[in-house]
């Protein structure tokens, strides 16, 4: 599976506090590229951990263990607010950050689900997700929906 951490500090807080941290892969940056086929080549079970795999990438869902693969967003992929581009395109367009947060979340969301018959779990455990679902829905693609669950499916077996 994969952990969106949205920084390196977090995924390297979470393998710290984890049961399942040395199973967990970790990049630096600049080393998303090498990292990835490490875990492709990894024997299950293997978690991929990092905030560099959002956009960009393709994951087939064979390195993801085919129907049993998941992802967990820990937090939205907010845009950082420190940054003065991001300032600018806030002052520009009061609806960017709403709209960017969205579309890194769907690319986020689709790391393994890459056509219809592809399945993935995706849990998202940030509290903003249910405020946040409700006024960004109108910056998702048709298909992509964010529902709430009271339970967390049971892990596959290795």
């Amino acid at each position: 599976g994969i952990v969106h951490t949205a920084s390196y500090r977090r995924a390297e807080w979470l393998q710290s506090k984890s049961r399942w941290g040395r199973h967990m892969l970790l990049n630096k940056s600049g080393e998303a590229v090498s990292m990835l086929e490490r875990f492709k080549n990894a024997a299950p079970p293997a978690i991929l951990v990092s905030p560099s795999y959002t956009t960009g990438f393709d994951i087939p869902p064979e390195a993801m263990a085919g129907d049993q693969g998941w992802q967990h967003v820990l937090k939205l992929p907010f845009a950082d607010l420190g940054d003065p581009i991001v300032s600018a395109r806030r002052e520009s367009d009061a609806d960017w950050l709403d709209y960017d947060t969205m579309q890194t979340l769907v690319q986020s969301c689709g790391r393994q689900n890459r056509a219809s018959h592809h399945k993935c779990t995706v849990m998202i455990t940030d509290d903003a997700v249910g405020r946040f679902r409700r006024y960004a829905a109108r910056h998702a693609t048709a298909w992509f929906r964010v529902t709430e669950s009271k339970t967390v499916p049971r892990a596959p077996r290795v």
